[in-house]
């Protein structure tokens, strides 16, 4: 089943809140998910001592959208930078690994004199 799925790196966000959810509902709390699209809300709502706890679970596992983001602007502005040029412009969406590495790739290295 789990061959299915993406690789994780892209859902870690996720992963990280059903562990917690099965770490909480494993202690004995019930416990249940409380996504509502559009809404700001817990992620999590526990039963704790006979009332009803909300929890928010931060995860430090980045989303890919960000470290993709962050290694597509890398790829680009760190070459012309130490080239000392000017870059700059926008992704119009989140690059996929394959086009990042094609853009490492046609970036001609800088040999030092």
């Amino acid at each position: 089943m789990l061959a299915r799925f993406r690789p994780s790196d892209q859902y870690l966000g996720a992963l990280g809140e059903m562990d917690f959810a099965l770490k909480v509902r494993l202690s004995g709390y019930p416990c249940k998910f409380a996504f509502q699209r559009g809404e700001p809300s817990a992620d999590l709502v526990a039963e704790i001592a006979g009332q009803e706890t909300d929890i928010e679970i931060t995860s430090l596992n980045r989303p890919y959208e960000d470290l993709a983001g962050f290694s597509a602007f890398d790829s680009v502005m760190m070459p012309a930078i130490n080239a000392r040029c000017r870059s700059g412009g926008m992704w119009a969406r989140v690059p996929k690994p394959r086009e990042i590495e094609k853009v490492r790739e046609s970036i001609p290295s800088r040999r030092s004199s």
